[in-house]
C-alpha cells in the first residue's frame, strides 16, 4: 500500500510539472510570435494558479510583465511586480516600474513605500533624479490642492472601446478610435484596428474618415483647415517574420487628394501625434528617434520655402528618461504630456512657456484634469478657458472629456508717480521677486503703470532701488486667495537730496576734519556715517521728507546730537554742525540719567548713557569726571543724602565694571540740596516733575 501510493504521488508530481511546462512552452510560444493577447492569460494562470516560482522560471515573469502591460492587465501586471519585489531577482528597474505603476492604480501608500526602500535610496542609476523629484510623495499633496480649476464632463460620442486625440475641426470635433466598426483586429493585443472619425456637430453624428483608411492603425491627427491639409501618423507595412510595425508621419492634401510622406520618417522609429503651429511654421510630434532623452520625446521641424527643416529635440526641460507625448502649441505656451516628470500617475498633462526655442517654466496642470490614469492630447479653443482631451482614469479605456477651465486670476497693477517727466519715469526699471528670489524686471507706461500677474499661493516684493530716490518696498501675496482678483498700489517716488554736513570749532569756527556723523533714520532706524573730508565736509544723499537725528563726535570735543529735516523742495541742504571743546567745567551732553523713587539701581535707559561716557572716557584719556547725583524733595534730608551716595556708588561701579580706571572717577552726592525747579518741600508736583531732580550728571574736571 505504501508504495502503490508513493507511485501515485510521483505520478501526479510528474503529470502536474508536464503540464506546467506544456504551458509555460505554449506562453513563451505566443510570446515570440507577439501574441501577447493569447500569451497573457496562459501566464496569469501559471503565475497566480500555479504558484509559478520566479526563482526557477525568472524569464517567464520578466515576459509575463510585458505581454500584461501591452495587454492593459495593469492588475496582473501589479501583482507580478509584486511577487518579483518580494525575491532576490529585484532590481531598482522593477522598482521605478512598480513605482510607476502604483501610481497609475492610484496606490499612492505602496508608492510612498517604494520611494522609501532601500533599493531606491541607495540606487545609483540615474532615474532615481526622477524619484527625488516626487520629494517622498509631498507633491501629490500640492497638485491636488485646488481641484476648482477645472470642470470636465465625458463628450457623447464615446464609443466605449478606445477613442482619444480630439482636434477643432471645422465641422466639429476630429478624433482617433478604436470602436469597432469593422472585423479587422490587431493580433498584438486583440483590439480594434484605429481609425480616424470627426463628430460632426451638426446632426451629432460621427463619420469615418474613409480617405485615410488602411489595413492598419491609422493614428493621430491635426488638420490645417486654412490649407485644407491633414498631418496624421499611420503604420508603415509590417515586418512579415513579426507582424510588428511603427508609425511614420503624412500629409493629405484634400484639393488634390494626394498624400505625402514627412521627409523625416524612418521606420526604425516611430513618429507620432503631429500639430501644427498657429502660424504653421511648425510642425510638432513625438518620436523615440535618435538624439533624445528617453523612450519617447517632443520634437519639432520648422518649415522655411516650404521645406521642412531636420527636427530638432525640444530639449530636457521637456523630455526626460520617459515618456513625452501629445504637443500642443498655443501662443507662447507648449502643452504636453509626460509620465517622466513627477504626476498623479500614468500620463500628465503639463505646460511650459516656449519662447524663442527655448522651454521654461514647466507646470504640471494639477487635478482634476490629471488623474493616477493615463491624460493625454489635450486643446483649447482660443480663449484658453475650455477644450478636449483624453484620459484612460477609471477603466483604463481611453476616453474623451470636455473641460472648462476657471483659473485664478491674480493682477498686480501699480502707478508711479513722481515729479518727473513721463519719460523719466518709465526708464526706472521696478525689481520683482517671488519668495526672496528675483524674476522679473518691469516698466511702467505712458501712464505710469504696470501690470504682473502673479500665481496662486505665492509671496512677491516689489521694489524700487534707484539712488536718486527713496527705496521702495511692497510687498504682496496670493497666499489662501480662493478668489480671483486686482491689487492696486500707488509707488510715490521720493527724490533723494543731496546734504553738505559741514562740522566746525563752535567758537572760532574752525574746521574739524576726521569728525565722525552718524546720520539716524526716525522713521526707520536706518544709519548711515560719515566722516568729514579735510575741509570739514560730508557729502551725502538722503531721502526726502525725512527726520533726522545727526549725532557728531570728534576727539577733544564734547559730543553733539542734533537734528535734520529732508521736508523741502530746495536741490541741496546745507547744516553746520559746532562742537564745543571738552574743558573743565564742562557738562556731559547725557540724559536720562534718572532714578525711580527711592531706588538707586542703574536702569536701562541709563546704562546706555553711561555707555556714552565709556565711550567718551576711552576716546579722550586725558580726562577726568565728576558724577554728582542727587534726589527729589520727598523723604527726610539725611535718608536722601545716603541715598545720592548710593545712586553715586552705582554709577561709578558700572563705569569701572566697562574697564574705566576709577581715579579718572570722583563721585559726589548733594541730596536734595540741589533741585532744578520748583519742586521742593510742600509744593505738590508731578512724578514726571519729580523726576527731573532724581538724577546724575557728569562734569569734566581735569585734563592733564
Amino acid at each position: 500500500m505504501k508504495i502503490f501510493l508513493m507511485l501515485s504521488c510521483l505520478i501526479s508530481f510528474t503529470f502536474n510539472s508536464f503540464a506546467q511546462n506544456l504551458k509555460v512552452s505554449q506562453a513563451e510560444m505566443y510570446y515570440k510570435l507577439y501574441r501577447y493577447a493569447e500569451a497573457n492569460p496562459i501566464y496569469k494562470e501559471l503565475i497566480q494558479k500555479d504558484e509559478l516560482k520566479i526563482a526557477e522560471q525568472e524569464i517567464v515573469f520578466r515576459h509575463a510583465l510585458t505581454a500584461s502591460e501591452k495587454c492593459r492587465d495593469f492588475v496582473f501586471e501589479y501583482d507580478v511586480l509584486a511577487r518579483i519585489s518580494q525575491s532576490d531577482k529585484y532590481t531598482f528597474d522593477d522598482a521605478y516600474a512598480y513605482f510607476q505603476l502604483s501610481l497609475f492604480l492610484g496606490y499612492y501608500d505602496r508608492a510612498k513605500e517604494i520611494l522609501a526602500s532601500q533599493i531606491v535610496l541607495n540606487s545609483v542609476d540615474a532615474r532615481k533624479t526622477n524619484l527625488d523629484k516626487y520629494k517622498n510623495g509631498s507633491v501629490w499633496d500640492e497638485m491636488k490642492k485646488d481641484t476648482s480649476i477645472y470642470a470636465i464632463k465625458s463628450v457623447d460620442f464615446n464609443s466605449g472601446t478606445g477613442d482619444f486625440n480630439p482636434i477643432y475641426h471645422p465641422k466639429g470635433i476630429a478624433f482617433s478610435s478604436a470602436r469597432n466598426v469593422a472585423f479587422r483586429k490587431s493580433t498584438f493585443d486583440n483590439s480594434p484596428y484605429l481609425n480616424l472619425y470627426i463628430y460632426k456637430s451638426e446632426g451629432s453624428k460621427v463619420v469615418e474618415l474613409k480617405f485615410l483608411e488602411t489595413s492598419r492603425h491609422d493614428g493621430t491627427a491635426y488638420y490645417d483647415s486654412l490649407n485644407q491639409v491633414w498631418y496624421f501618423s499611420k503604420n508603415f507595412p509590417s515586418d512579415k517574420d513579426v507582424n510588428l510595425t511603427t508609425t511614420g508621419l503624412f500629409l493629405f492634401d484634400e484639393k488634390t487628394k494626394i498624400e505625402t510622406a514627412f521627409n523625416y520618417n524612418d521606420p526604425q522609429f516611430f513618429l507620432a501625434q503631429p500639430f501644427l503651429s498657429e502660424d504653421g511654421k511648425t510642425l510638432w510630434f513625438s518620436s523615440n528617434r535618435t538624439g533624445g532623452f528617453g523612450k519617447s520625446d517632443i520634437w519639432y521641424s520648422t518649415k522655411v520655402n516650404d521645406v521642412w527643416n531636420e527636427p530638432v529635440n525640444a530639449g530636457n526641460i521637456i523630455n526626460t528618461s520617459d515618456n513625452e507625448m501629445f504637443a500642443f502649441p498655443q501662443k507662447n505656451k507648449l502643452y504636453f504630456s509626460s509620465n517622466g516628470h513627477p504626476g498623479l500617475g500614468g500620463l500628465d498633462v503639463f505646460s511650459v512657456k516656449w519662447n524663442d526655442l527655448k522651454a521654461s517654466g514647466l507646470e504640471n496642470l494639477g487635478a482634476n484634469l490629471n488623474s493616477n490614469g493615463d491624460d493625454f492630447s489635450l486643446v483649447l479653443d482660443s480663449t484658453e478657458k475650455a477644450g478636449y482631451f483624453s484620459s484612460n482614469r477609471g477603466e483604463f479605456i481611453d476616453n474623451i472629456y470636455s473641460v472648462v477651465i476657471t483659473r485664478l486670476d491674480f493682477v498686480f497693477v501699480g502707478t508711479i508717480v513722481a515729479d518727473l517727466s513721463i519719460d523719466k519715469i518709465q526708464a526706472i526699471p521696478v525689481v520683482i521677486k517671488k519668495e526672496g528670489i528675483e524674476i522679473s524686471t518691469v516698466y511702467a507706461d505712458k501712464n505710469g503703470k504696470f501690470e504682473f500677474k502673479a500665481d496662486k499661493n505665492s509671496s512677491y516684493t516689489f521694489e524700487i532701488n534707484e539712488t536718486e530716490y527713496e527705496a521702495i518696498k511692497e510687498d504682496y501675496s496670493t497666499v489662501g486667495k480662493t478668489a480671483s482678483d486686482s491689487t492696486f498700489k500707488m509707488f510715490v517716488l521720493k527724490s533723494n537730496i543731496e546734504v553738505l554736513i559741514t562740522v566746525v570749532n563752535e567758537k572760532t569756527k574752525q574746521i574739524l576734519p576726521n569728525s565722525k556723523v552718524d546720520v539716524i533714520n526716525r522713521k526707520t532706524n536706518e544709519v548711515i556715517s560719515g566722516v568729514t573730508d579735510d575741509k570739514g565736509i560730508i557729502h551725502l544723499k538722503l531721502p526726502r521728507n525725512n527726520e533726522f537725528e545727526l549725532l557728531t563726535v570728534h576727539s577733544d570735543y564734547n559730543d553733539s546730537k542734533t537734528t535734520l529735516n529732508t521736508v523741502t523742495k530746495d536741490e541741496i541742504i546745507k547744516s553746520t554742525i559746532g562742537l564745543n571743546l571738552i574743558e573743565v567745567g564742562s557738562v556731559l551732553a547725557v540724559k536720562d540719567l534718572n532714578y525711580d523713587f527711592e531706588k538707586w539701581t542703574i536702569k536701562p535707559d541709563s546704562k546706555v548713557e553711561l555707555d556714552k561716557v565709556v565711550a567718551f572716557l576711552k576716546a579722550n584719556p586725558k580726562v577726568k569726571i565728576e558724577l554728582s547725583s542727587h534726589t527729589d524733595c520727598r523723604g527726610l534730608s539725611d535718608f536722601n543724602m545716603r541715598l545720592s551716595k548710593k545712586r553715586n556708588q552705582s554709577c561709578i561701579d558700572y563705569l569701572v565694571s566697562k574697564g574705566v580706571n576709577k581715579n579718572r572717577v570722583i563721585g559726589k552726592w548733594f541730596g536734595e540740596s540741589m533741585l532744578l525747579n520748583k519742586c521742593a518741600d510742600d509744593i505738590e508736583c508731578t512724578e514726571e516733575e519729580h523726576m527731573i531732580n532724581r538724577r546724575t550728571e557728569v562734569i569734566v574736571v581735569s585734563i592733564d
